[in-house]
């Protein structure tokens, strides 16, 4: 029989706090260990209700109740190596695992050499990445891309600097999300290329189906026979919602849509303004927060899924939710994206930040069904030969198996 782990993970966020890809694929991969046998305990950051904890699907989760939710701040640095020493006592963990910079502080106290525990990071993205990103926005100054500051650019340069050149080097596997993060961790990171292992996320294809019924979204916000583009994310001026809204008008001068957008986050109130600037209140709906069971509903009354991200990261998880839902995604040729459409074929890619490639290609997609029902059906397809859950946990566990057997 095989033997069970105990694991701890830590993160900054998991679907309690809000929509964000990291926050699903964490929650996802504890439920499909959970369910491989072994025990989970997940240490993360104040829940928005004051909770202190929970079980989700037999995963232990507990919330730091005096830190600020889904924040890296030095409280969380502080209490969650402290909560970690205390479960640590009652459940002497096999492996601690990192969602990105989440186990960061267990690392520079060197906790995993004291209590002699491997230590996995997933990289979901990198902060020299999001400096680079943020770079480029700051070099063009489009109006679009406005409030972007040097400083911003700055904080991700000390993380980078700070956090990830001192944590990554120090932990005995890295797992990336997609194989673009692979050769930019070669060349900006001092580690040993062997200890790298690609692990793309799954997808729960019963949850994610063409086969949900949307009717009732549409119904709910008065889309009725409208087309409807759907974005869904954080709501933070790098996922590049801002691009979509500056497309829309040209867009309606050949459709008769409106323009969902799922999540919150700090860059809201710039949208809105964007928005009433626009004069297009009425075709523009902020839903804000929506629940992670409810999501998949949203995709299905969808017309074409857009992710227009600026931000070079992995692999972003909604891109994955919408081709295993049945639709048509328009994404950014950018990060681990282009890893997963090939274009035309399952999906649509245009240059980062190209409003005119955008409008286009939502108007292509709005107009002409055929092409539209194509691609709908080999995204589908794809997901569920290349982006199993089952593959992503079995491939994850044996990471940990290899560490741990060496120990």
């Amino acid at each position: 029989m095989a033997r069970k782990y105990n694991i701890c993970i830590l993160t900054r966020a998991i679907p309690a706090h809000g929509t964000g890809g990291m926050e699903g694929h964490t929650l996802l991969l504890c439920k499909g260990i959970v369910k491989k046998g072994h025990n989970v305990s997940v240490i993360t950051t104040g829940h928005p209700k004051g909770d202190e904890r929970e079980n989700i699907e037999g995963v232990d989760i507990y919330y730091l109740k005096h830190t600020k939710p889904r924040i890296y701040s030095k409280k969380w640095w502080f209490e969650s190596v402290k909560k970690f020493e205390t479960l640590h006592k009652q459940e002497r963990f096999d492996i601690v695992h990192s969602q990105s910079a989440g186990g960061y502080y267990l690392i520079k106290k060197g906790l995993n050499k004291k209590y002699n525990l491997p230590f996995v990071a997933t990289l979901h993205g990198t902060f020299l990445n999001e400096a680079k990103t943020k770079t480029l926005q700051f070099s063009f100054r489009h109006p679009i891309n406005s409030g972007l500051s040097l400083l911003d650019i700055f904080k991700d340069l000390y993380k980078y600097i700070i956090w990830e050149r001192a944590y990554l080097p120090s932990s005995d596997a890295i797992i990336t999300v997609s194989q673009k993060l692979i050769p930019h961790l070669k060349n900006y990171y001092p580690i040993d290329s062997r200890k790298v292992f690609p692990i793309l996320n799954g997808i729960d294809t019963n949850k994610f189906s063409p086969s949900m019924d949307g009717d009732d979204v549409r119904m709910k916000y008065g889309v009725n026979t409208k087309k409807m583009i759907l974005c869904v994310g954080r709501v933070e001026r790098e996922k590049g919602f801002q691009n979509v809204i500056y497309s829309l008008p040209k867009i309606l001068r050949g459709a008769n849509a409106v323009l969902l957008i799922v999540g919150v986050g700090p860059y809201m109130d710039s949208l809105k303004v964007q928005v009433k600037n626009l004069g297009i209140d009425g075709n523009v709906i902020f839903t804000g927060e929506v629940l992670d069971n409810d999501l998949p509903k949203y995709y299905s009354a969808s017309d074409v899924f857009v992710a227009p991200s600026i931000r070079v990261e992995g692999l972003p998880l909604v891109v994955l939710e919408a081709m295993a839902s049945g639709k048509t995604v328009i994404a950014s040729n950018i990060g681990g994206i282009p890893d997963v459409i090939e274009n035309w074929k399952d999906g649509i890619l245009v240059p980062a930040g190209d409003t005119k490639a955008l409008t286009e290609s939502v108007m292509k997609v709005l107009m002409e069904k055929e092409i539209s029902n194509k691609i709908k059906k080999n995204a589908r397809r794809k997901i569920l030969e290349k982006f199993s859950v089952e593959k992503m946990v079995d491939e994850t566990i044996n990471v940990y198996k290899s560490l741990i057997d060496i120990k």
